[in-house]
């Protein structure tokens, strides 16, 4: 007997997990447009299906015998917080609800009986899909165990494809067509030279024992020794710098955006060989030389053109190499798999 009822909860178990998927699959079907048709249509047909799947839900809970009693309903209404003045239940603001949005009032605790209803299948559903016994010790038993695998990268990107000069050039003299094709779709990404310029500068530091009328004294003085030593010579001696005065000032090379604001604003708009200052700027006064401008442009295709024949050199050894890979893995023919991984020098890593 006891046997009889345990399966007689497993089919009506069952039967609401069947019937919870044919409403998923209802609500897809008709939520699956099979032609382009106006955004109201989308959302006329996808309230449709949604329609569709709760009514499908609450005849499910039907079958299945789940009862809401009309106290029930009546504890879910006074308890919307909507409905509430002053923590109690105000029938009047729920009259003036109803009024307000021309319901009538069976509809409406019609709806929170459903909704009720749905919750109650839902729960139902939940208490029907926990694992078994034996799935539970199985999933335990998963998290509890280690592995240990060995793994080879096939990727240009991981540097396990090394080419040698000769297998470039082989690829560089059979390929032109190509190489040049691909200048021409990555050259706004990756040829592009931003504007630069190289700069030499003086600081001196305003702070609590120098005031920044004093720092720019001694701006206005550089610059007069500069007319007669030479700008490297007095930043050397002078600046507060200590990353640049050993080099003379020498800032090297940079871009937009490397230095702050006002000075990067004086450097840029100043002309080659122009001294710009002074410039005050967070860390104190300074003075700026421009030794040399390069503006924005783009690489020649010869002055890259080794550096893509390498890359799609080694992309194409690549995609030979998978291709061969996945045929011996399909033929199950794993000792020509290791031994192609070793033609091309491919080093095996373990995951620990």
């Amino acid at each position: 007997m006891s046997q009889s009822i345990k399966w007689q909860r497993i089919w009506r178990r069952f039967k609401v997990f069947i019937i919870l998927i044919i409403a998923v699959f209802a609500f897809a079907i008709i939520g699956l447009p099979q032609q382009r048709q106006m955004f109201t249509q989308q959302i006329r047909r996808r309230a449709l299906s949604q329609l569709i799947s709760r009514e499908l839900l609450i005849q499910a809970a039907t079958e299945e015998n789940i009862y809401v009693s009309d106290r029930e309903v009546m504890d879910m209404i006074v308890s919307i917080p909507a409905f509430q003045e002053n923590g109690n239940f105000s029938r009047q603001i729920y009259e003036s609800y109803l009024q307000s949005t021309r319901t009538d009032a069976a509809d409406f605790e019609g709806d929170r009986r459903n909704e009720i209803v749905l919750n109650r299948l839902q729960l139902a559903f939940n208490r029907a899909s926990k694992p078994l016994d034996v799935e539970a010790r199985l999933l335990t038993q998963a998290k509890n165990t280690e592995l240990d695998l060995r793994f080879a990268t096939l990727s240009t990107q991981s540097g396990s494809i090394n080419l040698s000069q000769k297998q470039i050039d082989d690829y560089m003299a059979k390929n032109e067509e190509a190489m040049n094709a691909y200048y021409e779709e990555n050259k706004s990404a990756k040829y592009q030279t931003p504007e630069e310029i190289e700069a030499r500068h003086i600081l001196i530091k305003a702070d609590d024992k120098v005031t920044e009328e004093q720092a720019r004294e001694k701006i206005a003085e550089a610059r007069k020794r500069i007319e007669a030593e030479g700008f490297e010579k007095v930043a050397s001696e002078i600046s507060e710098d200590p990353g640049s005065a050993s080099r003379g000032g020498s800032l090297g090379k940079f871009g937009r955006g490397a230095m702050v604001q006002p000075f990067e604003q004086a450097a840029f708009a100043a002309a080659e060989g122009d001294i710009v200052g002074p410039v005050k700027t967070q860390f104190g006064i300074h003075l700026i030389q421009v030794e040399k401008k390069y503006p924005a442009g783009l690489k020649p295709y010869d002055s890259v053109k080794k550096e893509i024949g390498a890359t799609l050199a080694q992309r194409d050894i690549l995609k030979q190499i998978e291709d061969k890979v996945k045929e011996q893995l399909e033929a199950k023919n794993f000792a020509a798999v290791r031994k192609t991984l070793s033609d091309y020098k491919v080093e095996w890593q373990e995951t620990g």
